[in-house]
């Protein structure tokens, strides 16, 4: 669940999108959403510590769907997962993005296929916007 949740009973695309991300973490990684490496944190914070901590993007990953075939959009999708779970909403893409992003998913050869998740606009970018 989104962290603002806990503050707002407002639902919003924000929200949706931070579920997505969750799914797309699930998708790559093959974990719980409620279970990280510990009893005390939920994917998406496992997700966002193993990035921090510049632990390889690829050790995040399902070894039973890690293909070398496939392993950069596996990792295109994992960096997709933490946009979508920013603990900051304005910085989640909106779903369109999201689909573009996805779509782009084949062709990810140049700077257009990379996340950078430190600009907010950066999604902005990928999308020419």
């Amino acid at each position: 669940m989104a962290p603002e949740y806990s503050y707002s009973t407002k639902l919003n695309e924000k929200i949706d999108i931070y579920s997505f991300g969750v799914v797309l973490l699930e998708l790559v990684t093959g974990k719980e959403p409620r279970k990280g490496d510990d009893e005390y944190s939920n994917l998406a914070q496992w997700a966002w510590r193993h990035y921090s901590q510049g632990h390889p993007i690829a050790d995040a990953l399902d070894e039973q769907l890690k293909d070398d075939r496939c392993l950069e959009e596996m990792i295109f999708v994992f960096m997709l997962g933490l946009k979508c779970t920013s603990t900051c909403p304005c910085c989640r893409p909106s779903m369109k993005e999201v689909l573009q992003l996805l779509r782009r998913c084949n062709s990810l050869e140049g700077p257009e296929g990379a996340i950078d998740l430190n600009e907010s606009d950066s999604v902005s970018a990928l999308l020419g916007n």
